[in-house]
C-alpha cells in the first residue's frame, strides 16, 4: 500500500500554506453492456496488480490520518454520460479520459 507513502511525501514537499488536490473517479454505475465489459476488466487487471481500484472511498482517511494537513474537503461530482448527462462539459472531459484509458 503505497498511498500513506505518497501522502507523506506530498506534504514533506509542499510549500507552507500550499494546497494538494486529488482527483480520482469513483466506481462506475449503471452501466451499459459495453461499459460494463471494460469496467469489469479494469477491476480484474486491478485485483492481478494488487492495485485499490476503491480508492476514491479510501483516499480521504489517507488524508486524515497523515495528520499535517488542515481544512481538508472532499467534494464529490456527479458526472453521467450521454442521455443522463446533466452537465456537457464534465461528460465530454469524462469520455475523453475514460477512451484514452482503454485506448
Amino acid at each position: 500500500e503505497k498511498w500513506p507513502y505518497l501522502v507523506n511525501e506530498l506534504v514533506r514537499v509542499l510549500k507552507p500554506g500550499g494546497f494538494v488536490e486529488f482527483s480520482e473517479p469513483s466506481k462506475l454505475f449503471d452501466l451499459g453492456p459495453a461499459t460494463q465489459h471494460f469496467h469489469d476488466a479494469e477491476v480484474e487487471i486491478f485485483e492481478k496488480q494488487g492495485l485499490d481500484d476503491d480508492i476514491y472511498e479510501h483516499l480521504d482517511g489517507y488524508v486524515q490520518n497523515q495528520g499535517q494537513l488542515e481544512n481538508i474537503k472532499k467534494e464529490v461530482k456527479p458526472c453521467h454520460y450521454g442521455i443522463k448527462s446533466n452537465n456537457i462539459k464534465l461528460s465530454e472531459v469524462a469520455i475523453r479520459n475514460f477512451v484514452t484509458a482503454y485506448a
